[in-house]
């Protein structure tokens, strides 16, 4: 439960990070790719991979390139908010596989309690060495402070935490894939960003490969269902 709240720190921290210095589009993609890493390191610890997920890890992995590579030439600093985004998704799941291996044990709120707490004392550990201001807030910003705990961390994060005890990890990975186009969607029209050309083709190859992946993952489960 440790390893899983420093993993989710790990992950608000370096992706909320990537946001100030890349696009929506790309960071939300990027810190997307949970499936991807979730399928390697599950691969580590014996689980079957099909030759289609392989594929899929790929294309993705060539998706990534396109939307990444491309900084090097225009911004450093866009370049590093896209690897803050990938430590984002590697640590996330990191979170999931954890999370999947001790909720098939314990119950939702014994899981849950002990891992956000830790998960917030480590964002406030690396808050202090870094010395970030804590206060004071504007009243606006202690509302949306209010809108991401109540939404995205208690709803979300609990109910993917909830489902971890029934479905693989991997599987719960892939329900976050709509949060990239709406992201870019809602970037675009609040702040007006509208990513390179070839930013939106390496989108659309990350998407297609985690696709390819999750059916891939789906056909096997229920193949084993049916056995």
């Amino acid at each position: 439960m440790v390893v899983s709240g420093i993993a989710l720190a790990t992950h608000f921290m370096t992706w909320i990070e990537s946001l100030y210095l890349t696009n929506v589009a790309a960071s939300t993609t990027l810190v997307s790719t949970y499936p991807i890493f979730t399928l390697a390191m599950g691969k580590l610890i014996g689980e079957k991979v099909g030759k289609r997920s392989i594929l899929g890890t790929l294309v993705a992995f060539l998706g990534i390139v396109l939307i990444t590579v491309p900084e090097f030439y225009v911004s450093m600093k866009a370049l590093i908010g896209d690897l803050l985004a990938l430590v984002g998704s590697m640590s996330g799941a990191v979170y999931f596989l954890v999370g999947r291996f001790i909720r098939v044990k314990v119950s939702l709120a014994m899981y849950t309690v002990p891992v956000y707490s830790v998960s917030a004392l480590t964002t406030l550990f690396v808050g202090l060495i870094l010395h970030s201001r804590f206060w004071p807030y504007p009243l606006y910003t202690w509302l949306y402070i209010l809108m991401i705990v109540l939404g995205p961390m208690l709803l979300g994060h609990t109910l993917l935490n909830y489902s971890l005890r029934y479905s693989r990890a991997i599987t719960i990975t892939t329900s976050t894939l709509g949060e990239p186009i709406v992201a870019s969607l809602l970037a675009y029209i609040i702040f007006h960003q509208v990513p390179r050309a070839l930013t939106v083709v390496g989108i659309v190859m990350t998407l297609l490969g985690i696709y390819m992946v999750i059916s891939e993952e789906t056909r096997m489960q229920n193949d084993l269902s049916e056995d």
